[in-house]
């Protein structure tokens, strides 16, 4: 069977995982978490940096782990009030390399998460076991997401009546159970004082080539294709549609490449209400509402403890924080709210 763009681009990331083209290794074990000024962090560094010459000789793959090291050491100059452009190597190199990746030039959740490297070489921004753990979380819940976009898209093209329409959506439901595992663990073991004190600093946005950008986040996560797959994909909310919108920019190009499929072919909620315009009630269609209800309650499983994560650390903050998003907790509401409200009416098509 051939392999989903969803699944290629997991595949991709975790190659990548493997590489070190800049051979930095030792430099982010061992020199990189006890620097804390932006000149002492670039000039530790600098050396590193590869030039035009270096970066025309790198494949796809190389210039992501490239952009990987690059973009860590960006945030960690921003997080100790220095910007990129001041270090001018720094910045072009993450401009040519965008050129070789078709992706954004800063790091994202994608090389914070899949495309890091395992076990002691991970590059972290403080080299504490707290960090390694929520790396490690959000990673293990992500490796999830390329089955249950496949899964959804199945479900899409399958019809309401069919036995298998239920069968991928159960799949999906079992596989989604990775994000909550992880918003569970994050919220168990990771408290709002370490996140907001010790790691959040790094999480600051980034302007690379006089654009800015956000620093990895959630919403960077496929969790994006989820909602609109499975009921985001015609909502008119304003707010919700900026969000996607401006979220999609961070995810894998040949993701990406997709979203028109995934918009142009409508949510589950929305051709689920169109098939039971049109026919009678059965077993079968009956299964399968029941089972796209079941996955939408996933969602909320995972909703309620990431908003109680966001809360806890804006508890802790100013008034006028936001989360490494750029989002207040507003967002993740609404995203609440509208995710309650397709549950409510799959629930009608039940009834």
């Amino acid at each position: 069977m051939r392999m989903s763009r969803y699944q290629a681009s997991w595949q991709a990331s975790r190659r990548v995982a493997l590489l070190d083209p800049l051979r930095a290794d030792s430099y982010f074990s061992e020199v990189f978490h006890s620097l804390q000024m932006p000149d002492a962090v670039y000039d530790s560094f600098s050396g590193y940096v590869p030039d035009r010459e270096r970066i025309a000789f790198f494949d796809r793959e190389q210039a992501m782990a490239a952009t990987r090291d690059l973009g860590l050491v960006a945030s960690t100059i921003v997080r100790w009030g220095g910007q990129v452009a001041t270090y001018e190597p720094l910045e072009s190199a993450l401009l040519l390399l965008s050129q070789k990746t078709g992706e954004i030039p800063a790091d994202t959740v994608e090389s914070y998460g899949p495309r890091n490297q395992a076990g002691a070489r991970t590059r972290t921004y403080t080299g504490t076991v707290g960090e390694r753990f929520f790396i490690h979380s959000f990673t293990a819940a992500m490796k999830e997401l390329p089955d249950v976009c496949d899964l959804l898209e199945l479900a899409r093209e399958t019809p309401l009546s069919s036995p298998q329409y239920a069968q991928s959506l159960i799949r999906a439901y079992e596989g989604f159970q990775a994000m909550v595992q992880a918003i569970v663990g994050v919220h168990a073991l990771i408290t709002p004082e370490f996140f907001t004190t010790i790691l959040r600093p790094y999480f600051e946005p980034k302007v690379v080539g006089g654009k800015s950008y956000y620093a990895p986040g959630g919403a960077q996560m496929a969790l994006t294709l989820v909602d609109l797959l499975v009921w985001g994909a015609e909502d008119d909310t304003p707010e919700y549609r900026h969000y996607w919108r401006e979220n999609v920019e961070y995810l894998p190009q040949s993701v990406r490449d997709n979203l028109g499929t995934v918009v142009r072919g409508g949510s589950l909620l929305r051709s689920a209400e169109r098939a039971m315009a049109k026919e009678c009630p059965n077993a079968h269609t009956q299964r399968s509402l029941e089972a796209l209800r079941r996955f939408i309650v996933g969602l909320e499983q995972f909703r309620y403890p990431h908003r109680k994560v966001a809360e806890a650390n804006m508890a802790i903050r100013s008034p006028q924080a936001v989360g490494s998003g750029g989002y207040t907790s507003s967002i993740l509401n609404l995203l609440l709210e509208l995710t309650y409200v397709a549950r409510v009416r799959v629930s009608s098509l039940l009834s």
